[in-house]
């Protein structure tokens, strides 16, 4: 009796695999031979999945986006506006193990997005998700009186945005110069920016 194979899982084991690589070797190291060996699979297997080595790469990065996304809405029940925007932050930055991961995985993006429109679209459609979230606990905060920054809110979008791009990459690439109590300590010089009226 012929083996039956769950499509959808074998899929996700792949891109679990691909994501392994990208994190041990970089997205230059990322080969589909090198994902096939990862997965225990022929290459033919990954041919019949995946179109392309960046189909791979954009299913990589969605799915990692998916799984944040995942978390912090579990993280978010119950919370709203300021609370809810600083756990938000904090788990945005790569403070533990798995969060650093997530964050070799995105600066590992960034290299392929920069010459690749279609890669850096994917990732800018991940940002603009990401905003949403922001933007959303912003106006909560302002609705409960606690966010009373007369700066603007895309302005305030911009620095989240600038400040979890920065201090991932600089954990990622000198990760003794920017440990957590550091990451933590500018996070919540933005946040504190935050409840000033002036």
């Amino acid at each position: 009796m012929p083996k039956v194979v769950d499509h959808n899982q074998r899929r996700v084991e792949i891109i679990e695999a691909a994501s392994r690589v990208i994190v041990r070797s970089g997205l230059n190291g990322m080969t589909i031979r090198e994902v096939a060996r990862e997965a225990g699979v022929s290459n033919g297997v990954i041919d019949h999945y995946f179109d392309s080595r960046d189909d791979i790469v954009i299913s990589v990065h969605r799915r990692a986006y998916a799984q944040v996304a995942e978390r912090w809405a579990r993280k978010l029940d119950g919370r709203s506006g300021l609370d809810a925007l600083r756990l938000l932050l904090l788990e945005a930055l790569p403070l533990d193990e798995e969060r650093h991961r997530e964050a070799r995985l995105d600066m590992s993006y960034w290299a392929a997005a920069v010459a690749s429109p279609a890669l850096n679209d994917v990732r800018r459609q991940s940002i603009a998700e990401a905003r949403r979230w922001w933007s959303r606990l912003l106006d909560e905060g302002r609705l409960e009186g606690r966010i009373r920054t007369r700066v603007s809110d895309d302005v305030i979008l911009d620095e989240i945005q600038v400040l979890i791009d920065a201090l991932s990459l600089q954990a990622v690439m000198n990760p003794d110069d920017m440990p957590p109590e550091r990451q933590l300590a500018l996070a919540e010089s933005l946040l504190a920016r935050l409840v000033q009226s002036s």
